[in-house]
């Protein structure tokens, strides 16, 4: 009888020792989960489903001048409209005119040239600048249409370099110095020619009171700056600029040539 309980004993633990690796598959590895884990949190766009992508291309109007890129008004929009967010602005450039050696400061390469690093895959492009080339131009007419001829290669450069992209304008603010005037036009003729739509900010009828001096002192980085908005001055723009391009961007998606 004895012997009959130790052989039973004996079957039984081999049951057990082999039904083990099966449990221990059905279990889940805290090291692979871990692993998972981080590799997600590494790439955490990889999980987003945006609606598009959009570039936003300047000069300190795109890069924010002395402030962070997410207080600006193109970055809100973007995250209110789950676009992804592209930011190619650098302080001091142009359009037209390569500052990589202009005085003390380098401000790189022109604009109509940096076309060319942006994210191909884009479904929108925005161009905000022209507030450096307006200094550039003045009252000079040849000037002005040095800056013609770049916007013209500037459009054909982003068409090239983002063929399934909508391009649209966004113009500098009512600036009351010589050759804003000429700059904001030749901006739209250039651009109603190619069919792309502007956002003219360059009208005494704008929400942002450029010319105010007590509006700049709330609404500006500083009192003097007449280019740069603060948070409060993106935020008091931001839903003009979304109504915009929700109208003419993203209603009017058909790409124009």
């Amino acid at each position: 009888m004895k012997k009959f309980f130790l052989l039973l004993a004996v079957l039984l633990c081999g049951t057990a020792i082999a039904q083990e690796p099966q449990n221990s598959q059905q279990a889940s590895d805290p090291a692979s989960d871990e692993a998972a884990q981080a590799g997600a949190e590494a790439n955490p766009e990889d999980t987003i489903q945006y609606a598009g992508i959009l570039n936003v291309i300047g000069d300190s109007y795109v890069r924010n001048h002395k402030c962070p890129i997410e207080e600006t008004w193109h970055y809100k929009m973007a995250k209110e409209l789950n676009l992804k967010y592209n930011n190619y602005g650098r302080n001091g450039s142009c359009i037209a005119w390569d500052r990589t050696n202009d005085g003390k400061h380098n401000f790189g390469p022109a604009i109509v040239d940096r076309a060319w690093d942006m994210e191909p895959d884009a479904d929108y492009v925005l161009v905000i600048a022209g507030h450096n080339d307006a200094c550039k131009i003045g009252d000079s007419k040849d000037s002005a249409e040095m800056f013609r001829d770049s916007m013209e290669v500037l459009i054909a450069n982003i068409r090239t370099q983002c063929p399934n992209a909508k391009i649209g304008f966004v113009t500098p603010w009512y600036v009351p110095r010589l050759g804003f005037d000429l700059t904001c036009k030749v901006m739209k003729q250039v651009c109603d020619k190619h069919y792309v739509p502007v956002l003219w900010n360059h009208s005494k009828n704008n929400v942002i009171q450029v010319r105010d001096a007590s509006f700049r002192s709330q609404y500006f980085q500083d009192p003097k700056d007449f280019a740069h908005l603060n948070a409060k001055g993106h935020d008091l723009y931001l839903p003009t600029a979304t109504a915009w391009f929700k109208k003419y961007m993203m209603n009017n998606k058909r790409k124009m040539k």
